[in-house]
């Protein structure tokens, strides 16, 4: 009996250690008891980065110039010479615009154009660093020499193709090739126009000839003496740079009215007039534009030797000052002791200089005609 009871607990033994054992192991491992209250963990999210924009562009939009240099008296014909470029937003440039004295200033650049005139540079700045523009000063010659005065050309932000640039020359009144009289002319042309003042002579209409001025009167011959000498191509005509003003005469046969008219230059007889035999008026708009005109002369001072009305149709027409540097031999505008019956050789380079179309009326004179390089 006791032998029985203890196979009997042995299997029951064996059982306990099978089923303690059963589906609890795994390759040696023992797994844990599911949890029933467990909660399974999150499955992660990835992290969001934002997208990258484009690369900025670098700005390389780089200030470019180019045209072409000619002077002022032989237009279509390029000079060799040098231009110097300036920023104009450099606080010291308003007033060297005014003296002509660049001294103060570096150039962003030294262009030399070729032997046609011919230049183009692209300079080490950024248009968006030149805010205000550019300055050039050009001259004709070369480093080492000057044969023209420099010209002065302001330019906006941007780049500037297809450029005209005109110096005008070193004055040659004697003839011989070699200049003379620089400060001279230069002096001249402030004393006669340093207002730069002119005419539009594509809206200018009309020379009327008045033959009566109340019981003042011009006889024929002091008429037809008037009118030759303003169609003379050496005359008159030299005032307004050569343009033909034989179709913009017109003889009135009566008084004036009392105003004047727009573009229109009268001509009255005058015996009563004071200091003198000869006197002209001109008007003025906004910008220095000249837009009336009126001279009154003695009849008597109409004859062909007499230089009087010439001298006036300078006043009217380029020279509103007179002459006082440049002796008689140059200049027909001397206030007295005018020995010459036509334009000088300094009015008519005056006059070349004014009614040039790249000049506007009201420059300044150190633009046109500066000597500091």
């Amino acid at each position: 009996m006791v032998k029985r009871l203890i196979n009997k607990l042995r299997g029951t033994i064996r059982k306990g250690i099978l089923l303690a054992t059963a589906g609890l192991v795994f390759n040696g491992c023992q797994l844990p008891e599911p949890n029933p209250y467990t909660t399974e963990a999150p499955t992660p999210t990835a992290t969001s980065e934002p997208t990258p924009g484009p690369t900025p562009t670098p700005d390389t939009d780089y200030f470019d110039i180019s045209g072409r240099l000619e002077d002022n008296e032989n237009h279509g014909i390029g000079r060799q010479g040098v231009i110097k470029i300036y920023d104009a937003s450099n606080p010291n440039i308003e007033d060297d615009l005014k003296t002509g004295d660049f001294s103060d200033v570096t150039p962003l650049t030294e262009i030399s154009t070729d032997s046609n005139g011919y230049f183009s540079a692209t300079l080490d700045k950024l248009n968006s660093e030149l805010p205000d523009g550019i300055v050039a000063r050009a001259k004709i010659g070369n480093e080492s020499t000057q044969t023209s005065y420099v010209r002065t050309i302001s330019f906006p932000q941007g780049d500037q193709s297809d450029v005209l640039i005109r110096a005008i020359p070193y004055p040659d009144f004697d003839g011989n090739g070699t200049p003379d009289n620089i400060a001279e002319f230069k002096q001249h042309v402030i004393e006669t126009n340093s207002f730069q003042r002119k005419w539009d002579l594509d809206q200018f209409s009309k020379i009327k000839i008045f033959k009566y001025n109340g019981s003042d009167s011009f006889t024929d011959e002091q008429i037809n003496n008037t009118i030759n000498k303003i169609k003379d191509s050496e005359n008159v005509e030299k005032f307004v740079n050569g343009k033909e003003l034989d179709n913009y005469i017109e003889v009135v046969d009566g008084s004036p009215i009392e105003y004047w008219e727009d573009n229109c230059v009268y001509v009255v007889p005058n015996d009563n007039l004071t200091g003198g035999v000869g006197v002209a008026y001109t008007q003025e708009v906004p910008g220095r534009k000249l837009i009336r005109g009126k001279i009154e002369i003695n009849p008597c001072a109409t004859g062909t030797d007499n230089p009087v009305l010439t001298h006036e149709f300078g006043h009217i027409f380029a020279e509103t000052g007179h002459a006082v540097i440049l002796p008689s031999d140059k200049t027909i505008m001397l206030p007295t002791g005018n020995i010459l019956l036509k334009p000088g050789v300094a009015d008519i380079k005056e006059t070349k200089l004014l009614y040039e179309n790249t000049h506007n009326a009201g420059e300044d004179v150190e633009k046109v005609l500066g000597t500091g390089w």
